[in-house]
């Protein structure tokens, strides 16, 4: 497989928060998910992987080389907002980014701003969330790119903004067989509609990275009665809630058996990310 993004024994250190990568391979040509509580270090891995932030060990390489001006011409990026002077026309955004980026379609980017219903006319600051969201997309993808990075995009957006969000990233990817889509979100409900891979990060480190079809296959959540556990099957849990007589709990099935008088259901991504960053066996949370 051909990696898009690696990165090997990176170390970021921050004031009052650290980021560990021991390894990293993000592979060409899928879309992975990124999902973790707010600060667990989602937005420090992307800065890191786009050369804003400097490790202070370790290698990051796109493309099997160190980042540079070439390839950050095949890279768009989207940001939960749109962080331009507020005054600014939409038309104004389409002069810069012209002559910023040697492979800038113009007719694309009208093509795409007319599809989603944006005006050039209007000030930034008469954009509604989605509208801003909207205009990112088509600015980002107006050059071609053939990796696609995205910081907490539908951060704010409804329901039905997201949905229709998620299928522009949905067609984007399916024009073209290489390109790549890393997404970052603690929405988890966005990715479970079209994520290859899954990486969950909580206090600045990886929990895990695998195909999401594994993730929904290992993890199960399981309910039963209090008189039901062992003192190992406790141990057992990835994380768990107690409530009276009764628990919920998060087990990796692949390492461990699920006993027969359990209730056993699907976990879904929102699950998972809860019972691993906010509750864990070690330390059980109490529902009265």
């Amino acid at each position: 497989m051909t990696h898009m993004i690696q990165l090997d024994n990176v170390h970021v250190a921050l004031k009052g928060f650290d980021l560990t990568i021991d390894e990293l391979r993000i592979p060409k040509g899928f879309t992975v998910g990124c999902i973790g509580r707010n600060g667990a270090g989602k937005s420090t891995l992307i800065r890191t992987m786009m050369g804003l932030t400097v490790p202070a060990r370790g290698d990051v390489l796109w493309d099997g080389a160190p980042l540079d001006v070439a390839m950050k011409e095949r890279i768009g990026f989207v940001y939960d907002d749109l962080y331009y002077p507020k005054e600014f026309k939409v038309k104004a955004l389409r002069r810069l980014f012209r002559s910023v980026y040697p492979t800038w379609n113009d007719s694309l980017y009208t093509e795409l701003l007319e599809s989603y219903g944006v005006s050039e006319k209007k000030k930034i600051k008469q954009l509604s969330k989605g509208m801003k969201m909207k205009t990112q997309i088509a600015l980002a993808l107006a050059h071609d790119p053939d990796v696609l990075i995205m910081d907490e995009p539908t951060a704010g957006l409804d329901p039905v903004v997201r949905r229709q969000f998620v299928a522009m990233l949905r067609d984007w990817m399916d024009a073209r067989e290489d390109r790549t889509l890393f997404f970052s979100t603690h929405i988890t409900s966005d990715l479970e509609r079209f994520a290859d891979y899954i990486l969950l990060i909580d206090d600045g480190r990886v929990k895990f990275f695998l195909p999401i079809d594994e993730v929904e296959e290992r993890f199960v959540l399981v309910r039963g009665t209090t008189n039901t556990l062992s003192e190992r099957d406790q141990a057992m849990f990835e994380g768990v809630e107690w409530r009276g007589s009764q628990f919920t709990g998060l087990i990796d099935r692949s390492t461990h058996p699920i006993a027969d008088d359990w209730i056993v259901e699907r976990a879904s991504l929102e699950d998972i990310l809860y019972f691993l960053t906010e509750v864990t066996h070690d330390e059980a949370r109490i529902i009265d």
